[in-house]
């Protein structure tokens, strides 16, 4: 009779342990839960496209966009994001002609980045 007992609470252990580390590796899949992250990326990498995509899931609110060409700002712009969200930044390229692109994405809490593109 012992060992039917120790067979079964065996078992409940492992279920209830396999409950909680599937309940868990949810929460880490969860771009939100307990990280402070965000992104920034061109929608068209190798096109003539200065198109980019903001993706935040940091406590930043307030982001801070640049378009330089040879250290000189051609357009900027400010965009409020809540945590979970992305924004579309939408650029016409037609008359930048030929040059090395560099959008710079700030946000409020100063942390800063590059991304380079060069249009043909």
């Amino acid at each position: 009779m012992s060992h039917k007992k120790i067979i079964i609470a065996t078992i409940i252990f492992l279920l209830i342990s396999s409950i909680y580390m599937d309940y868990r590796e949810t929460l880490q899949e969860n771009l939100n839960y307990q990280k402070n992250w965000w992104s920034a990326s061109f929608d068209d990498p190798t096109g003539n496209n200065l198109s980019f995509t903001i993706a935040n899931h940091s406590s930043n609110t307030k982001f801070h966009w640049e378009v330089s060409s040879n250290e000189k700002t051609l357009v900027s712009g400010n965009v409020s994001l809540a945590k979970g969200n992305q924004k579309d930044i939408e650029l016409n390229t037609a008359n930048l002609g030929n040059s090395r692109m560099t959008v710079t994405i700030t946000a409020d809490d100063h942390t800063q980045e590059e991304l380079n593109k060069t249009l043909k």
